[in-house]
């Protein structure tokens, strides 16, 4: 009976705790945000950049568009092999159904050559003529590539302002062609989303972060979405690691014979 008692107790009491005080209790038991400064926030997101001496990993891509060559609009699942070693070698793999290798680009530094294996073509340039977008007619590709696995560079010296917004942290920095708007959760200190935008504020690009982890002490984005000009892209990572020994032979691209090499 003692027993039977204490249950018909408790029932009534659980059910107050879920309609009413639920939720008051899981406000309580949230972690509080950080009271940070800018300098703090930017100290912890470059600790983390540079703590990534080397990327690898691979990715299920969404690549959604209502802009194309044709009036039809563009809506393609890709799979994508991507491998980063600082200061700026990157080589990214794309592949279409069946494992077909339909793009593959390789930045030693300022050179760019990308590689379209239906094409045979090999075009050959830099960050300026940029052969990336006219191979596929998206710019910025680069600068998306670097931010889907956490590589943000914040200078101190360009912040414009600093401002807490309810659980977050926004930041704003000015630079030399565009200005970039950066909301970090104020909790955790890692961004989730950043905006980039022209020098007369029309909005370029938004990316938005999601299911970060931590490999090594670093954070990384599991999922990133971005939204520009007509495009949506939606990255998500089936296998990351880091700081691996990445010899210099990664970064050489090995074409077909009879490939046409043109100079951008």
């Amino acid at each position: 009976m003692k027993q039977k008692a204490i249950i018909v107790f408790f029932l009534p009491f659980c059910v107050l705790l879920s309609s009413s005080g639920c939720s008051h209790w899981a406000e309580l038991m949230r972690v509080p945000v950080r009271e940070v400064s800018a300098s703090q926030v930017i100290i912890v997101l470059e600790k983390n950049r540079s703590g990534l001496k080397s990327f690898w990993g691979e990715a299920k891509i969404k690549l959604r568009s209502s802009r194309s060559a044709t009036a039809e609009p563009i809506n393609q699942r890709l799979l994508a092999g991507i491998l980063f070693k600082s200061p700026a070698q990157m080589r990214v793999e794309v592949y279409a159904g069946l494992g077909t290798n339909i793009l593959a680009f390789v930045q030693k530094g300022s050179q760019l050559d990308v590689f379209l294996p239906k094409s045979k073509l090999l075009l050959s340039g830099d960050i300026r003529t940029d052969p990336l977008a006219q191979a596929i007619g998206i710019e910025g590709l680069l600068d998306i590539v670097l931010e889907t696995f956490g590589s943000h560079q914040l200078n101190p010296q360009d912040l414009l302002s600093f401002q807490r917004k309810d659980d977050e942290y926004v930041l704003c920095f000015q630079k030399n062609d565009c200005r970039e708007r950066y909301c970090v959760d104020g909790r955790t200190l890692r961004i989730v989303q950043k905006e980039v935008f022209d020098t007369g504020g029309k909005l370029r690009r938004r990316a938005i972060f999601k299911n970060y982890v931590k490999i090594s002490g670093i954070s990384l984005p599991r999922q990133v979405e971005f939204f520009f000009d007509g495009h949506q892209i939606r990255v998500k990572f089936i296998r990351q690691k880091i700081n691996l020994k990445i010899g210099e032979e990664k970064f050489e691209l090995k074409v077909p014979a009879g490939t046409q090499r043109v100079s951008i």
